[in-house]
């Protein structure tokens, strides 16, 4: 994955795309009802049936990251009940710049137990680079980007290229690549679970980011900052459960170590 911080996005569009004016950061519908999840916005380019569509994708994506999560928990968990996340289609809704993701809607996202957000912009290839779009594709790990503001991770671009934008397949394709939305998905959850003090489920989501991480073939700089940024948080977890007085799961006993998993 070749990633670069969301302050450089208008810079990019300005010399990618001759885009007019992006869709507004508008409320999501649903957005607040409880449960952890995914919000999936608008593509640009994409029409809203395909969108649905591909929320329908992801949502069956994330059903099946809930069932790998159950088999692969790390050492030390204590048979975690690891909770579903549920993509929710955010009609009229895209991420105009940096500045949208502030504090206050950060805070708010993170209230309504949104782990991820999801975005693109994308222009047609021109003809001499053949058919298909370059995409930039928006990734806000809101827990993240909520309880550690600095990190560079909190929120993401991806630099890349889809077939089209009127296949729910191919744009899934563009959002997902080498599992990036299991891995962000698994680093939000992991991450709000930490700062909630569900240490069990924190380690759990961490290490299946890791581990997926690990997975990951000609990484490149940046995914190896997020692989070491999400093994500090992993052992974290296991400090701040020894140090809790209230905490009495299998971590108590446990060593900020790395992460044990079952195969995936």
């Amino acid at each position: 994955m070749t990633r670069m911080a969301i302050g450089v996005f208008a810079a990019m569009l300005a010399g990618l795309f001759a885009a007019p004016c992006l869709a507004q950061m508008r409320p999501c519908q649903g957005a607040a009802e409880p449960g952890q999840k995914v919000l999936v916005d608008d593509i640009s380019g994409a029409q809203s049936m395909v969108l649905g569509l591909l929320e329908q994708r992801i949502d069956a994506a994330l059903a099946r990251l809930q069932i790998e999560t159950r088999s692969a928990q790390p050492a030390g968990a204590g048979g975690v009940d690891v909770g579903r996340v549920r993509a929710l289609r955010c009609s009229q809704r895209r991420p105009p710049d940096s500045a949208a993701f502030t504090t206050a809607i950060a805070r708010e996202l993170n209230n309504n137990e949104v782990v991820l957000e999801v975005w693109a912009e994308t222009a047609a290839l021109p003809a001499a680079e053949g058919p298909g779009f370059r995409a930039l594709v928006g990734y806000a790990l809101v827990p993240l980007r909520h309880y550690v503001p600095t990190s560079a991770q909190g929120v993401v671009i991806v630099e890349s290229k889809a077939k089209s934008v009127d296949s729910p397949a191919d744009l899934l394709a563009l959002l997902d690549q080498s599992g990036t939305l299991a891995i962000y998905t698994a680093i939000g959850s992991g991450v709000r679970s930490l700062y909630a003090e569900d240490f069990d489920q924190a380690r759990t989501q961490l290490c299946l980011a890791l581990t997926r991480l690990e997975k990951l073939r000609n990484p490149s700089p940046d995914d190896s900052d997020l692989r070491q940024a999400v093994r500090d948080m992993a052992q974290d977890v296991v400090r701040r459960a020894v140090a809790s007085p209230g905490y009495r799961g299998a971590l108590k006993v446990g060593s900020p170590g790395s992460c044990t998993l079952a195969p995936l």
